[in-house]
């Protein structure tokens, strides 16, 4: 089955669909999937969760992301301490500086990752997310690392209930390494009531991120393989 995804469709400037599998990937569906995308007209299709057969790999099927969904809840025992330069930078302009780290938080995405893309869909993407996150559309609030007037590093959130997601989280390339991801994440933790749930996404190949939450108290809930299949 092919669902369009309207809104990458709509940005990305060629139309787009997820294929969903009903059983087990084969090759004579996996064929007749294909050629009824093209007759709609399709040009990349999300293929997310199961796995490809190594068999049926092709240039034109990347396994684009192997996302990894981490979580944790806030325990009584944690200790989750605060840092005065963290702050709320919500309701800000998006500055070149924003915009950097948002380019850096996205830098191991299948979006930067397919090199078949426009370069413009991964910065128009990240964009649109940093600018909807800093005016609330699509995150509760967006905290900075600001000392003598600049960020050097951000974290966006989404709460609903007792649920919390990150969004986007970046460092500058300029501080890495001096623990100001870890000053973020504490502060960001240190938030929320004992028993609130918090869950994020990273890729697998983006090692660092993954050691940093780990380092943070989380866990891994899922990994899912994401393919980009491409028809044109």
């Amino acid at each position: 089955m092919i669902q369009l995804v309207q809104w990458d469709t709509d940005n990305f400037g060629f139309k787009v669909g997820n294929l969903v599998p009903d059983a087990d990937i084969t090759k004579l569906w996996l064929d007749a999937e294909l050629a009824e995308a093209k007759k709609q007209g399709y040009e990349l299709l999300y293929l997310k969760g199961g796995s490809i057969p190594e068999n049926l790999m092709s240039e034109n099927i990347l396994l684009a992301d192997e996302k990894v969904v981490y979580q944790q809840n806030i325990k009584a025992s944690d200790r989750h301490l605060s840092n005065e330069n963290v702050v709320s930078i919500k309701n800000r302009e998006l500055s070149d500086e924003l915009l950097a780290l948002a380019y850096e938080s996205g830098k191991y995405s299948r979006y930067n990752i397919d090199k078949k893309l426009p370069s413009s869909v991964f910065k128009t993407l990240y964009r649109l997310w940093m600018e909807r996150s800093l005016n609330g559309a699509i995150a509760t609030d967006v905290l900075g690392f600001c000392q003598s007037g600049s960020c050097e590093g951000m974290l966006t959130y989404k709460k609903e209930e007792n649920c919390v997601d990150i969004g986007l989280i970046a460092v500058s390339p300029t501080v890495a390494g001096r623990g100001v991801g870890s000053r973020i994440m504490q502060t960001f933790l240190s938030k929320f009531e004992v028993g609130t749930h918090i869950e994020v996404a990273t890729q697998k190949r983006n090692t660092v991120a993954c050691r940093y939450y780990e380092k943070n108290g989380f866990e891994v809930k899922s990994v899912t393989n994401i393919y980009h299949i491409w028809l044109k």
